[in-house]
């Protein structure tokens, strides 16, 4: 078993199986990576999920209220610096002269790489 990332979120996998994904919901950014990597410095993927989760949050909210929002800052920060870079390389493609399907799929690409943050 290991821990993995898949389309931005952890996951759990048994012989190259999803066992388990940990949802993002409606955690925040801040949140939910700090209780990601947690989960990755003090657990083990064997562990019950549900158990970790919760020890997750835990941690979580033990944060002081100052940690918590310095946290919240530094992702909504990356957030801006993702939206700036997706939309740098949206502009460059815009000016793209050549085949449409092309410009098309990496705008689409792009799109869906960036939309995670």
């Amino acid at each position: 078993m290991e821990f993995t990332m898949i389309d931005g979120e952890l996951t759990v996998l048994r012989d190259g199986e999803i066992e388990y994904v940990f949802e993002r919901d409606s955690l925040s950014r801040a949140a939910y990576h700090y209780m990601i990597h947690w989960i990755q410095d003090k657990k083990t993927p064997a562990d019950d999920p549900g158990t970790v989760w919760l020890e997750a949050e835990k941690a979580w909210d033990a944060l002081s209220p100052e940690m918590q929002a310095t946290l919240m800052s530094i992702a909504n920060k990356e957030r801006q610096q993702a939206c700036d870079i997706r939309d740098g390389l949206l502009a460059t493609l815009h000016g793209y002269q050549g085949i449409k399907s092309i410009k098309d799929a990496y705008a689409d690409c792009i799109r869906t790489c960036f939309n995670q943050w």
